[in-house]
């Protein structure tokens, strides 16, 4: 093809663009811009590059955005909304609270799923500082939280403004409270975190019976599969729910392979006492794969990370 061809055949593909209907046109611009600043983070994004991913002249972008805050914010507002509707949407489709919990937390990770940029330019942004951008933020926190103040107003009798003060009082009245926490640490160990994780842990270890543990030991096929399904099973299963879902998301997908490699000793200790399991049991067990996971924790997470991991 020549280059006139060429030329020509681009034209007529922005002619074709000029000639949509506006609300149409601003989608695809906002789609194309969700995309490169999602890629290269605001302060690298090109309004050039957005103009020709979305097959339009600079002109015309500027028509619609007359700059690249402006744009931002556009794609923001709009992805918020959509959060926010789901959020409120799976809140109000049942009266029963269990199935509440179910259909906010299964609209969550599908809007994860399904708009994994979008998730990423709300909770990853590099513009969260920006006064406009953390003003829609805490606007997202707000609308989120007076949908579950709503069901805690009607299922408590507390006044309106009382059920909000629970769900967000305290990110309000302590906004520094992050910067806090990570302050109240000993080289890589949090303070409250490993206070918390000893209150969870300390009330089912009291109801052990010590004396017994030995016993437990004693039973090769026990430890044989306690460590088939930690050492096998585990790590195999969250890789495969890692790769399968989260590809897209990274972060989230080496998170999850590492959580696979080292499962919580607190959760499993609570988890079992409040299914009534034998305490001696997951005592013992939990103490030999505690020092197993030290001693081969780096040689799966180099072999998962590193080797497989695609």
């Amino acid at each position: 093809m020549s280059t006139t061809d060429a030329n020509g055949s681009q034209n007529s593909q922005r002619g074709d663009k000029a000639r949509l209907p506006r609300d149409e046109r601003r989608a695809i611009l906002l789609s194309a811009a969700l995309e490169v600043f999602t890629a290269a983070g605001y302060h690298s994004a090109a309004m050039d590059e957005i103009a020709d991913r979305a097959s339009v002249s600079k002109p015309v972008l500027y028509q619609h955005f007359p700059s690249k805050l402006d744009l931002y914010l556009a794609v923001l507002d709009l992805h918020i909304d959509s959060l926010v509707y789901e959020i409120q949407k799976a809140i109000s489709s049942t009266q029963d609270n269990a199935l509440r919990v179910h259909a906010t937390i299964d609209a969550y990770f599908s809007f994860i799923e399904n708009e994994g940029e979008a998730f990423r330019l709300l909770f990853e942004s590099d513009m969260s500082v920006e006064p406009q951008v953390h003003e829609r933020l805490n606007r997202m926190t707000y609308d989120c939280a007076a949908a579950v103040s709503g069901v805690i107003s009607n299922d408590t009798g507390l006044p309106k403004e009382a059920a909000m003060l629970l769900g967000v009082g305290l990110g309000y009245c302590f906004p520094d409270m992050t910067r806090v926490m990570d302050a109240l640490s000993m080289g890589t160990t949090n303070i409250p975190l490993a206070i918390g994780l000893i209150v969870m842990m300390y009330p089912p270890l009291t109801k052990v019976d010590f004396s017994r543990i030995p016993a437990v030991m004693a039973k090769p096929k026990l430890l044989l599969v306690s460590f088939f399904i930690t050492w096998i099973i585990g790590p195999l299963l969250m890789f495969l729910l890692a790769t399968t879902f989260l590809r897209n998301s990274p972060e989230y997908m080496t998170g999850l392979i590492i959580i696979g490699l080292a499962p919580c000793i607190a959760m499993v200790i609570v988890w079992n006492d409040l299914a009534q399991g034998s305490k001696e049991w997951v005592t013992g067990l939990v103490g030999v794969n505690s020092i197993l996971q030290v001693l081969f924790f780096a040689f799966y997470a180099y072999f998962y990370l590193e080797m497989v991991l695609p």
